[in-house]
């Protein structure tokens, strides 16, 4: 969608967000549902398997690994500091 609004090629779009950002399009696309996650874990009573599914994770596995890759801490652990 970026390229076509720019009128770039997706290389292009990919290359510019690279230089432009300390990550690539997919580890900012990854981060900002990791955000989104974060904030839904404040919430009362979430389940973290909802939670994945919410931020488009295909397993709540791969969830809690790329949330502790990316945080240091399991969504679970930091479940319990929000307390």
């Amino acid at each position: 969608e970026l390229s076509h609004v720019a009128g770039l090629g997706g290389e292009q779009v990919i290359t510019l967000l690279t230089q432009n950002l300390t990550k690539n399009p997919y580890e900012t696309a990854r981060y900002m549902r990791l955000g989104r996650a974060m904030e839904m874990l404040k919430q009362k009573d979430v389940l973290i398997e909802q939670v994945a599914a919410d931020c488009g994770f295909p397993s709540p596995n791969r969830f809690i690994a790329a949330f502790y890759q990316e945080f240091k801490i399991t969504p679970q652990e930091y479940i319990l500091a929000e307390d």
